[in-house]
């Protein structure tokens, strides 16, 4: 089978308004004016792998209205040479931004030339499914909370209602009273 050009508008037992552009190799560009219901209301550009991009105008089932999806089989990637890639959900939403990795993978930030910085006008919170353990950093505080917590280091001090935990002394005198009191 060759390429094909179709342009339809039909309302038997289906409506149809469509134009499909195909390869003889199954590449696809559908521009689809269709009730939503039928599938349509949308622009599909989909290759012979059913890799596609979808752009919605009103959605139906778990597809929603003006949106896009991209969905491959494998790989996506996104690369600019110059500028910046920016992810921002409208100030006037009230949805997420959601990362999950419903794979066996990991989840890496990293950067080769500069900091990772995450910031938040409230709170930041890492904690892990399941476990006791969590951080939760807040404008005045920070809460660090696990059935074992180790810090490790050759140098530092830790500084708590003016008390280091490393310069600090618990002398007791002849009385038996501690010449420092605890934290």
């Amino acid at each position: 089978e060759g390429h094909s050009l179709t342009m339809g508008s039909k309302k038997a037992d289906v409506d149809r308004s469509e134009i499909k552009l195909k390869s003889a190799g199954n590449k696809r560009v559908w521009l689809n004016d269709s009730p939503s219901e039928s599938g349509g209301d949308n622009i599909l550009l989909i290759d012979e792998n059913e890799n596609q991009l979808r752009i919605t105008s009103r959605g139906h089932g778990d597809v929603g209205d003006d949106s896009i999806i991209a969905k491959s089989k494998k790989n996506i990637n996104v690369h600019s040479i110059e500028g910046e890639i920016s992810l921002d959900v409208g100030r006037d939403s009230d949805e997420n931004i959601i990362l999950d990795n419903l794979g066996k993978g990991d989840i890496k930030v990293s950067t080769k030339n500069g900091h990772v910085s995450i910031t938040s006008p409230t709170k930041i919170s890492f904690s892990i499914d399941g476990g006791s353990s969590k951080i939760i950093l807040e404008k005045d505080s920070i809460t660090l909370a696990s059935n074992t917590v180790n810090i490790n280091g050759t140098t530092g001090d830790c500084v708590i209602k003016t008390k280091s935990l490393v310069s600090h002394t618990h002398a007791v005198t002849p009385h038996g009273t501690k010449t420092t009191g605890p934290i």
